[in-house]
């Protein structure tokens, strides 16, 4: 089903996440390899997921998922042959927040975006532009208000102190050996 989206940022509006990309074909009957930066190898049993193609938004319906190898391969509806995946080699795929199941630690990367930053005592740092990963692990991106320097921020229980949701607070550890 073709949804009314014209944009990446009215699809998130929407509370849709980007989750995922169409990796290489797998086979002749339409699978392809999830693409994920996590290169995740279990499924999280969504039941549907977002597809953007040139045309648009597409929600389609998950219809298999299989382990291939240390990798999970999805076959979505409307993708039937090899010919159809390979078309769509990188196409962005989101999921729902409403189908994210979250521990009571957990957050979903993309809501700490926009976040201020308190260093222990309260006092406003910065914003959080966003989470990237090297491959130890998640940091944050800060901008610091003074300087307008960026700086990353390890994701860490003994350096982020608290994470407040409703707030939209990030308070971290003064840390000297991570602070510019």
């Amino acid at each position: 089903m073709k949804l009314p989206y014209a944009s990446q940022e009215e699809l998130k509006n929407k509370d849709y996440i980007l989750f995922a990309q169409v990796g290489r074909p797998h086979g002749l009957k339409g699978g392809f390899f999830l693409k994920t930066p996590d290169n995740r190898t279990v499924w999280n049993h969504y039941p549907q997921l977002v597809l953007e193609k040139k045309s648009g938004f597409h929600l389609l319906t998950v219809k298999q998922f299989i382990s291939s190898g240390k990798a999970l391969v999805i076959f979505l509806e409307d993708l039937n042959t090899r010919n159809d995946v390979e078309e769509l080699y990188l196409s962005n795929l989101y999921v729902h927040k409403s189908e994210i199941h979250l521990e009571n630690d957990e957050v979903i990367v993309n809501d700490l975006e926009n976040m201020l930053v308190e260093n222990e005592a309260g006092k406003q740092i910065g914003i959080c532009l966003g989470v990237v990963n090297f491959g130890a692990q998640d940091n944050l991106r800060i901008l610091l208000n003074e300087t307008k320097e960026e700086f990353l921020f390890p994701i860490l229980p003994e350096f982020v102190l608290e994470i407040d949701e409703k707030n939209k607070k990030i308070r971290i550890r003064d840390e000297s050996s991570f602070l510019p």
